[in-house]
């Protein structure tokens, strides 16, 4: 997720994050360093293939719902307001990003306007 960053800082058009996404925490991080938009195709395949369309119907309701809770529990009323919510950025990704130039402490620093109060 480390990659969403650098490329941000690199061009202003739309990053979709794939690869490495299968969960609605996943989906957050995601959208909260700078994607557009996050692509689930190789869980959902799996779903699909080894317990039936029900079932995928099922895990995107569940999904959903969990991004629902997530983002209340964050205050992020839009997807928009992820970019603005405070980031704990640790282990390798944050040397990962400290080596590349970038100050993965100024994530934990951004604040929604709901916890400014």
């Amino acid at each position: 997720m480390a990659s969403i960053v650098e490329t941000r800082s690199c061009a202003a058009l739309p990053i979709i994050s794939s690869g490495g996404i299968h969960t609605s925490m996943d989906i957050i991080k995601s959208l909260a360093l700078g994607a557009s938009a996050a692509g689930l195709a190789g869980a959902f395949i799996r779903i699909l293939t080894e317990n039936g369309l029900a079932a995928l119907i099922d895990e995107i309701e569940l999904l959903k719902s969990e991004l629902k809770l997530i983002m209340t529990a964050l205050g992020a009323q839009t997807v928009d307001d992820l970019l603005s919510s405070p980031l704990i950025i640790c282990g390798q990704t944050h040397h990962w990003l400290y080596t590349r130039g970038f100050n993965p402490d100024e994530y934990a620093r951004r604040s929604l306007n709901t916890f400014r109060n």
